[in-house]
């Protein structure tokens, strides 16, 4: 039921919340609230662009064609 571009963010929260059950206290329940309200940027598009960038100065460097 989660989209796929927040499966590593469910995960992490999914994470915390079971390491908050076993452990006294409140300071992984925060932890996985503070998480799960936070939008996390999706950096995929750019790192992409990195690595065809690099890629590209690469073929050029052994003078392959574009």
């Amino acid at each position: 039921m989660v989209p796929a571009e927040q499966k590593t963010k469910a995960t992490f929260v999914a994470t915390l919340c079971v390491l908050a059950m076993f452990q006294p206290g409140t300071f992984f329940w925060v932890g996985a609230v503070l998480v799960a309200m936070t939008d996390i940027p999706d950096f995929t598009p750019v790192f992409h662009r990195i690595a065809d960038a690099v890629r590209r100065i690469e073929r050029r460097r052994k003078g392959a064609p574009r």
